[in-house]
């Protein structure tokens, strides 16, 4: 018995096939471990199950925990595959234990899931357990409906109909339509849809740091955001959203770090670029940050003057646009923008009172629809661990070759994509905040793509190597974070 956990352990060690065999039959013991835990611990709660049946599901956790610390320690030098063995169990029981509907406006995109293929603006049907105030508060509750009998026929005419394209449904939709297909359980069917696209985000992130072309651990730590975590076992559209944005900024830096540019090159950028904008049209401003490309196919020369020339055409388009269009996509925001004095005060003062929040609704200070207060130890120590891996970290390669034109793209990019994100509320704080003056409505969880580009040109690479311990003690630390957070959202059901 022991030689062959130690063969398992040393799965770890080795590359190729084993290694992805090793991820997959981890992945599936964590979720199928913490799955049942879940669903005991529920019952627990419900008086079902006795604390001796409860304390039988938690040894084998224990086990995985095991597992999960020997891997790490294995696999040192390897940011993308420590980044799955921390990010695993913390979207699996983000998707489990974090109830549904608690993630911020997640009952109206439950309901677009739920009925992905009949969607309509002038209303369609929902399941009628899945009506506002019907999702269980607790873990009791949440129980009895997981063993309940669903009446898929029970529906509701939902009329809130919300502009995001389908695909952004598609994991969470495919699920709740296969169940309603066999008359399976609606909760149990919700609780999975979140658990896949939960280990979506993990195998995707794997991707995203094996592309990233330096700053891997950085980017791993950027990924275990406990917020972006919570978002991505979720039903929110910005699931993927955040996937498809964070991951188009990894390729603009990846393929600008390649030595050549291919037809292949400018097809990826192209595609993505695509997708990009049918995902979430308010990340558009991010396509700018292809600006950088221009150094590498025509030189260094005309680099600049093209940069400007290209800034100043969106700048004048920009302009024209603003003093002459009159439609009905955001009237208040376009009207504000007419007045450029009072809308650089109005802005100034959105930063100034609102920045603070802004930041804590970044990096976890509040989880789930910002009504599960954490440690804010843990708040700030997610914030040194960020900061720290930016200037000392577990690579000896070079940064991509970031000049001081790529920063003033990048940054300008990042600017006119923050300043439009803020205008979007300026209609919703006008009407439900009752403001003039100030912009409300953003939450940090909104500017997590924004980030990312930022962090890139601030990191700083070494010369030495530490061998891993970096990337080891950093997963520690954020293994912490996230437990405790865990702890606080158990606490609060």
């Amino acid at each position: 018995m022991k030689s062959k956990i130690e063969m398992l352990f040393n799965l770890t060690r080795q590359s190729g096939q084993k290694k992805t065999m090793f991820l997959l039959v981890y992945t599936l013991l964590m979720t199928l471990g913490l799955s049942a835990l879940f669903f005991v611990y529920c019952g627990f709660d419900a008086h079902f199950f006795s604390g001796g049946q409860l304390a039988l599901f938690i040894v084998p956790c224990l086990f995985l925990l095991v597992l999960f610390l020997i891997a790490c320690n294995n696999t040192k030098a390897n940011s993308p595959f420590v980044f799955v063995l921390v990010a695993v169990p913390a979207a699996v029981s983000f998707g489990l234990f974090l109830l549904p509907n608690n993630v911020p406006d997640e009952s109206a995109h439950i309901w677009q899931a739920a009925a992905l293929f009949g969607r309509s603006q002038t209303g369609f049907q929902v399941i009628s357990a899945f009506k506002d105030g019907y999702f269980p508060s607790s873990y009791s509750g949440y129980f009895h409906a997981m063993i309940s009998d669903t009446d898929w026929s029970d529906v509701f005419l939902c009329q809130r109909y919300l502009s995001y394209s389908s695909h952004l449904y598609l994991i969470p939709g495919l699920v709740l339509n296969l169940a309603k297909s066999l008359g399976f359980n609606a909760f149990i069917a919700l609780s999975a849809s979140r658990v896949l696209a939960g280990l979506f985000y993990c195998f995707i992130g794997y991707w995203i740091i094996e592309c990233a072309p330096s700053g891997k651990t950085a980017v791993m730590v950027f990924l275990l955001n406990p917020i972006l975590l919570q978002q991505e076992a979720s039903v929110s559209a910005d699931s993927i959203t955040n996937i498809v944005a964070i991951g188009y900024i990894v390729l603009v830096f990846r393929i600008a770090s390649d030595s050549i540019y291919t037809r292949k090159s400018f097809v990826v950028l192209f595609v993505s670029s695509v997708l990009l904008l049918i995902s979430k049209e308010m990340f558009f401003p991010l396509v700018l940050l292809n600006l950088i490309h221009w150094k590498k196919i025509k030189g260094d020369r005309s680099y600049c003057r093209f940069v400007v020339l290209c800034l100043s055409t969106i700048a004048i388009a920009g302009v024209l646009f603003i003093a002459f269009y009159r439609g009905s996509f955001m009237p208040d925001s376009f009207a504000l923008m007419r007045t450029p004095l009072h809308c650089a005060k109005v802005f100034i003062k959105s930063i100034w009172e609102m920045g603070p929040f802004w930041f804590q609704s970044y990096a976890g200070l509040n989880l789930g629809a910002l009504s599960i207060n954490v440690w804010p130890f843990c708040f700030w120590l997610y914030i040194v661990v960020q900061s720290v891996v930016l200037f000392y970290n577990d690579e000896n390669n070079s940064l991509v070759s970031l000049c001081n034109t790529d920063r003033f793209v990048i940054t300008i990019a990042v600017l006119l994509n923050f300043f439009l994100i803020v205008m979007t509320m300026r209609n919703w704080t006008l009407n439900v905040d009752k403001r003039e003056d100030i912009i409300m409505g953003i939450q940090g969880r909104y500017l997590i793509p924004l980030v990312l580009p930022v962090l890139l040109c601030i990191l700083r690479p070494i010369k030495s190597n530490s061998k891993g311990h970096v990337l080891f003690y950093s997963a520690i630390l954020l293994c912490v974070i996230l437990f405790v957070d865990f702890i606080s959202i158990i606490s609060t059901f």
